[in-house]
């Protein structure tokens, strides 16, 4: 059994790619730790993946890296179209494409290439102190 299409093995992993700002709805982009594993449903094996100020950050990971190989789902935590030809891409791969849901709107052009939606309730929120390593 394969995870993203016949590149790699079913590894049940899932990369989790959160864009903060468009998560909460706000341009702060600064959250804690606890805040992201409380509205995140990720597991150990899982990774995730934080960026901040520009989508195009996370655009870098999922076009740079050997995403399909490596992870049975995406979850992308951004409802923004620029994300939609990733999400394709994956979908064309044979991964499992989930959005996350906070609240904020979510393009018709990523709500239409997702396999589903994930509605987590309780949404991001800045928070004053911190930010988390995982950023980029």
């Amino acid at each position: 059994m394969f995870g993203c299409g016949t590149v790699g093995p079913d590894t049940g992993r899932r990369l989790h790619v959160l864009d903060i700002e468009n998560m909460q709805g706000s341009c702060d982009g600064h959250v804690t730790e606890g805040e992201v594993a409380r509205t995140v449903p990720a597991t150990d094996s899982d990774q995730v993946v934080i960026g901040t100020s520009h989508p195009k950050n996370l655009l870098d990971v999922l076009d740079g890296e050997n995403i399909a190989a490596r992870f049975s789902s995406v979850v992308l935590g951004s409802g923004d179209h620029i994300f939609a030809p990733s999400a394709r891409r994956f979908r064309a791969l044979g991964c499992n494409v989930l959005l996350l849901d906070t609240g904020t709107p979510i393009s018709r052009l990523l709500r239409g290439v997702a396999n589903g939606i994930v509605h987590v309730t309780r949404t991001l929120t800045p928070a004053v102190a911190g930010g988390l390593a995982a950023a980029i």
